[in-house]
């Protein structure tokens, strides 16, 4: 047998005892050394004799705010929307005047007297759904009137509160308001109505005051939150621990530094509780933590960081506001557009509802078609009167000549600008009249004084924009932290939702062919 006419192939192939896969990737080790070095490597045996939080003792010291018309000035329990937007009568709702109103005419007219005869003491301009109830007599303007009327006090039940100071600024349409906490003052400034939180004023005064401090022992807690890391330093994260996952999203750098903080850390994270009224600023000046090993640890916060910064308060103080979550919006009472007319320096506040009622403005009377163009014609100027202006818009002519300067010495500079509510005449008649006055409060200034020469509304320029402004107002339901219910009136300032065609047409002269 001739061996080269073979092709023969050697190979040498391992024999299998195990039929076991998975082992043979594990890859195991049996060299403990190796495992040492390795975590020696990584620095795991740089780790401490450490031992878990159990006890913590803080000082704290609590402020209450004392809001208007609160039924619990230590420990608020109305939300501070409610307290500040309110209206000076706001106590005085439709039912109130209605009943209240009903019951003092009966009493009246059981002592054999009644009530005179006058329609300022009769219910008038009543929102929906009371609107059929006008003519009956008014308890508010009852109340009033009480002193002159010879009407007792006892009549009125409920008794009606004094009245308060109303932080809306006509001007401006913002709210202003100043809050005492003890020593501290808070002062909310620009507030254009909705939500009321810690970040909405600023505070003026001493930080803290040692000797009113108060001394607690609480227990401590480890920190849990969706997608956290597991407990222990030697457990594999589940596949549902999710860092990047927590709100408000991945891409926000307070998020990104938070999870990079939270995964570094493990389960180092511990909280303890602080209790603490609502409506009350509340200041942690020194904590001691007790661990397991009953050994001692201060705590200090930092100097210059909090989440939750007031300013005018130092990083370890916090409000707290009894927050409204999900407050009932009724629907619009009042509203009004506010345009600028540049050309004609003028401001222009259109009436577009009245206590819930739609008001209907007259429309612009179509123009006349165009002439035929006449190049031959002789060239002639024409007069064109300027149309009717519709109902309900009413005109703020800027102020050259203010009040505050008649007299006082001062410069024009040191007086800001001014449009002063101004009333359209109608000529077109044999007796000249004036346009009606505005029909919703808010173009209007209750503090001012007619008689002695105030304005009865003006505006601030530097308030409306180009885009003009929307005015609106409607009564917001929530709860107090008691359960009770609180309703009050909401003035807002917002933008339009497209911007308002003032445009009116002048008197002009045309050249016409």
């Amino acid at each position: 047998m001739n061996f080269d006419d073979l092709d023969m192939l050697v190979r040498l192939e391992p024999t299998r005892d195990l039929d076991d896969l998975p082992a043979g990737f594990a890859s195991p080790v049996a060299d403990p050394l190796w495992l040492l070095g390795r975590q020696w490597q990584l620095g795991e045996h740089l780790g401490e004799d450490a031992a878990s939080p159990v006890r913590v003792h803080y000082a704290r010291q609590v402020r209450h705010v004392v809001l208007p018309d609160d039924p619990a000035p230590a420990g608020a329990r109305t939300p501070p929307e409610a307290a500040i937007e309110a209206e000076p009568d706001q106590w005085w709702t439709p039912a109130r005047r209605i009943r209240i109103g009903r019951r003092v005419a009966r009493l009246a007219e059981e002592e054999g007297r009644g009530l005179p005869d006058d329609e300022t003491l009769l219910l008038t301009a009543l929102p929906e759904p009371y609107a059929h109830l006008d003519g009956g007599p008014d308890g508010r303007a009852l109340w009033v009137e009480q002193r002159r009327l010879g009407l007792r006090r006892d009549w009125f039940v409920p008794t009606p509160p004094p009245p308060r100071d109303d932080a809306w600024d006509p001007a401006r349409f913002r709210y202003d308001a100043r809050l005492e906490a003890e020593e501290l003052s808070l002062e909310l400034v620009g507030h254009e109505g909705g939500r009321l939180d810690w970040w909405s004023v600023d505070a003026s005064g001493p930080h803290t005051d040692v000797v009113q401090s108060e001394h607690l022992d609480v227990l401590c807690s480890r920190l849990r939150y969706p997608g956290a890391p597991t407990p222990r330093w030697w457990q594999i994260d589940p596949r549902t621990m999710d860092i990047g996952g927590q709100p408000p999203s991945r891409a926000h750098l307070g998020t990104l530094l938070a999870a990079d903080l939270l995964s570094s850390h493990s389960d180092d994270w511990y909280t303890f509780p602080i209790t603490a009224p609502s409506g009350a600023v509340v200041t942690v000046f020194s904590a001691w933590v007790t661990d397991s090993f009953d050994e001692e640890h201060w705590l200090s916060p930092p100097d210059d960081w909090s989440l939750f910064a007031v300013t005018g308060l130092g990083p370890s103080s916090v409000l707290l506001w009894p927050a409204v979550t999900n407050p009932l919006t009724g629907p619009l009472l009042d509203e009004v557009l506010v345009g600028i007319d540049e050309d004609a320096q003028l401001l222009w506040a259109v009436e577009q509802r009245a206590a819930g009622r739609e008001l209907a403005t007259s429309p612009r009377p179509p123009g006349a078609p165009p002439e035929a163009f006449d190049a031959r014609a002789e060239v002639r100027p024409t007069y064109h009167a300027a149309p009717e202006v519709p109902r309900h818009w009413h005109p703020y002519v800027l102020d050259d000549d203010p009040k505050e300067l008649r007299g006082s010495g001062r410069s024009a500079e040191s007086i800001p600008r001014r449009f002063v509510q101004g009333r359209l005449t109608d000529s077109s008649g044999e007796v000249t009249e004036l346009s009606p006055a505005p029909v919703v409060d808010l173009l209007a200034d209750r503090s001012a004084d007619p008689s002695a020469g105030d304005p009865v509304h003006w505006i601030d320029p530097g308030v409306v924009p180009r885009d003009g402004l929307r005015l609106h107002r409607h009564m917001v339901l929530a709860r107090r932290t008691d359960g009770s219910p609180v309703l009050w009136s909401e003035r807002r300032r917002a933008a339009p939702a497209a911007s308002p065609a003032f445009a009116p047409i002048y008197d002009r002269i045309d050249d016409r062919r």
